[in-house]
């Protein structure tokens, strides 16, 4: 059987996230021999990757609410079904991991602010500029407003899952 569009990003999740563990686990092996710029370089982009499979999975999900839902201000809109509908815990966790993906596309503004003013409610970590997730010596930070860890981009699949499930038997049960 096929897999949905919501199935398929979390089959590309995992599968990004399998071989940058691959990847990952090689170069720190290759480190433990070589302090070689690319082998931290490559560190770094695996953080990197992780930040840009997030804010792929929340776009594409929204560009799915656009097309199939015919909603035309999709974040919006999914907000305010979901409350409607008594699921205000998922709507409030998406709406911060959205602001989060506004945060890593944008950078510092209205959601990264908004995401600083509740930064000890979060699941995840944010930072005010200049500061740092990575400890002491540790090389492969990059910079990004949004610690975007195996656990961050986990919780955006099972977000987008839960909403895309509760979508789906709300309008089952409508017909």
């Amino acid at each position: 059987m096929a897999l949905t569009d919501i199935q398929l990003f979390t089959a590309c999740m995992d599968l990004t996230l399998h071989h940058t563990h691959e990847s990952e686990q090689q170069t720190l092996k290759e480190l433990e021999t070589s302090g070689a710029t690319r082998l931290v370089n490559a560190l770094r982009v695996f953080r990197l990757q992780r930040a840009v499979l997030a804010v792929g999975m929340f776009s594409m999900f929204e560009a799915l609410l656009q097309s199939k839902l015919k909603w035309k201000d999709p974040v919006v809109q999914l907000d305010d079904y979901l409350r409607a509908h008594g699921k205000k815990e998922l709507a409030s966790a998406i709406a911060d991991y959205r602001l989060a993906v506004n945060a890593l596309k944008h950078g510092e503004g209205r959601s990264h602010k908004e995401l600083l003013a509740r930064a000890d409610k979060l699941e995840f970590k944010v930072r005010a500029n200049g500061d740092h997730f990575c400890g002491e010596g540790d090389v492969t930070d990059v910079g990004t407003l949004v610690d975007v860890d195996d656990k961050f981009v986990r919780r955006c699949a099972e977000l987008i899952e839960e909403a895309s499930e509760t979508i789906r038997d709300l309008l089952d049960a409508a017909n």
